[in-house]
């Protein structure tokens, strides 16, 4: 156990829940840290989880699910793709979903993954998946070289030395520049894009933003020249003309992506394991859906953005956030019938099996810098959902309802039928606490606040009324700070940690065994 840190957590029940009958012991005061009085549900006998067996913990896939009489109880890993064995490609997660020798994914109901866009790919972003590229578009980092030498694409001997880095260094894999063989005959097999018309209109959008982007050596889009800002019909198609190899290769790549990640989502489904995946709230302005969406966003006449994105101070920063991304012109939105938000949550639907929106307050109101006067503006509150369900249908979205949250945002969040979350830092002691129902999803966060890493810390998410238990994987590795994927309100440094190389997925039975017996005791198996 990590000591000198400080956190806040409480371990609460339901009305309509409680787990099977055993004792309960007060988790005393420890290291100046931890919360008087905390509640932690122990096992029969007392606590099994002893100081001894807080040491390494599973990696990945952590929590299981079960049918109760009520709904259905389940457990979540949180994780990036970043962190995987061998070099930032998807094969790892392969690996671990069919690796039946550990019982650890016999264990898991669903994975929860940060978002797969192409990270941002200026210096101060470094690698943030909440500032990507494109908001539809799959992260091609990520694709694996090994599976393109099974598909012949790829020789076997021109596959680089695998390096392993304790940090990901998204510069370095970026300039890598590996060819792909056979490109024009890639081309050619966009099966994916086949039945998805809708979809073809963002991904050549993405295509020619990027080869300008690359042909251009202009920090942001809005400083391209005049033809190509405002995509002019004659620049674009001298644009396709003289950069067709490059076009080409991109949705070649973005088929590989597809492809791959097809396959992974099937493997894991198969397994009883769904993806779960993070759709960020606003978008990069360095983007092609800003680029080629302008009406939809808050900018002047120059393309830049007239008020940006952030957080008035809450508990994970006490000066408030920054975010910079351009707001959402919502009337401009309304008019189009939200085109580009359908066409986004499509796109979600193709990738995942259900998936969180970040910032879900934004929807009912929103943080606006610089804010004149008011500081929160009016979000396009149901209207915009009514909407949505109208196009695609009923789905299942998680509302990231966490930092300051007002009555507009509980009401909004219940009126979709959508579950909220809750940190467990930071949730109050008792079980008359209004936000501790059992359609929460119990989250603590590793990933953006410093925690006290313990196995009863796991145990309070766990044995807690909510209906999904979010276990992040550096918690669960039991390990300290400097395994923090992000620091809120900081911009370097950020989303590169990786599984340290010393951890083996065969060497993890013992903490396997572990997990599950805490999950079959609250029933979540």
């Amino acid at each position: 156990m990590v000591e000198g840190r400080q956190f806040l957590g409480a371990c609460f029940f339901g009305p309509d829940w409680r787990p099977r009958s055993h004792g309960q012991q007060d988790f005393p005061q420890r290291g100046g840290g931890l919360a008087r009085g905390l509640r932690i549900a122990a096992p029969p006998g007392g606590s099994e989880l002893s100081e001894e067996s807080r040491g390494a913990a599973p990696p990945d896939l952590v929590a299981g699910a079960a049918r109760d009489r009520g709904p259905r109880r389940r457990g979540h890993s949180l994780l990036g793709l970043a962190p995987l064995h061998r070099m930032l490609c998807l094969a790892g997660l392969t690996a671990c979903l069919s690796n039946s020798s550990v019982a650890l994914f016999d264990l898991s109901s669903a994975l929860l993954v940060l978002p797969l866009v192409p990270p941002g790919r200026k210096f101060q972003e470094d690698g943030s998946p909440y500032a990507g590229q494109d908001a539809n578009c799959g992260n091609t980092l990520l694709i694996s070289l090994e599976e393109l030498v099974k598909d012949g694409l790829l020789l076997k001997n021109e596959l680089p030395e695998p390096i392993y880095m304790e940090k990901v260094q998204f510069a370095t894999v970026a300039g890598s520049v590996i060819e792909l063989h056979y490109y024009l005959e890639l081309k050619y097999s966009l099966e994916y894009l086949s039945d998805q018309t809708a979809s073809l209109g963002w991904l050549y959008d993405a295509a020619l933003f990027a080869a300008i982007d690359r042909s251009t050596s202009f920090f942001s889009w809005d400083e391209w020249p005049e033809h190509l800002k405002n995509r002019h019909l004659g620049a674009l198609e001298q644009i396709h003309d003289s950069h067709k190899d490059f076009i080409n290769v991109f949705l070649a790549q973005q088929f590989l992506f597809q492809k791959q990640w097809k396959k992974i989502r099937s493997h894991a489904n198969k397994l009883g394991v769904s993806i779960m995946g993070d759709m960020p709230i606003y978008v990069g302005h360095h983007s092609a859906d800003v680029w080629a969406n302008k009406k939809s966003f808050l900018l002047d006449r120059k393309g830049f953005p007239v008020l940006v994105s952030g957080v008035p101070p809450d508990a994970f920063s006490q000066t408030g956030q920054l975010w910079g991304s351009p707001l959402y012109d919502w009337c401009a939105m309304e008019e189009n019938g939200y085109a580009w938000w359908i066409r986004r949550i499509k796109r979600a639907l193709d990738l995942y099996d259900e998936f969180r929106i970040d910032h879900f307050r934004g929807f009912a109101g929103f943080w606006s810098i610089p804010s004149g006067e008011s500081l929160y503006k009016a979000g396009p509150s149901k209207a915009f959902f009514d909407a949505i369900f109208g196009a695609v249908g009923k789905i299942n979205i998680i509302a990231e309802d966490l930092g300051v949250i007002t009555e507009d945002v509980i009401q909004l969040r219940k009126a979709i039928g959508a579950p909220g979350m809750a940190v467990l830092q930071f949730v109050p002691n008792g079980q008359t606490n209004p936000g501790c129902d059992a359609l929460q999803v119990q989250k603590y966060l590793t990933v953006t606040r410093e925690t006290s890493i313990s196995w009863m810390l796991i145990n309070a998410a766990v044995c807690s009324v909510a209906r999904t238990a979010i276990i992040p994987m550096q918690d669960i590795l039991s390990l300290g700070s400097s395994a923090r994927m992000n620091i809120p309100a900081t911009q370097l440094g950020n989303w590169s940690w990786r599984i340290p190389n010393e951890i083996s997925f065969d060497t993890l039975e013992l903490e396997a065994r572990r997990m599950r017996d805490m999950l079959s005791l609250y029933n979540r198996l």
